[in-house]
């Protein structure tokens, strides 16, 4: 029987998969897209999440702050 953590992982494979048929194929298929988003939700509802905060360069003077799951990589 699959464990939760195998079926996380599993799902965050899958969105890899996902965006990266739709940039080789440079489609904008609404099917995928609203898959994305299924997968996202279930990430975000199922998700033990260790949440991180990081901060990225918005230009060279200024940063912003963001927090994100090191497991499923959601930003929150």
């Amino acid at each position: 029987m699959c464990d939760k953590i195998f079926i996380i992982e599993s799902v965050i494979n899958l969105i890899d998969n996902v965006d990266e048929f739709i940039y080789c194929n440079q489609t904008d298929d609404c099917e995928l897209t609203i898959l994305k988003t299924v997968l996202r939700n279930f990430l975000i509802k199922n998700c033990e999440h260790t949440i991180i905060k990081d901060y990225i360069d918005i230009d060279q003077e200024h940063s912003q702050t963001i927090h994100y799951c090191s497991k499923c990589y959601s930003t929150m």
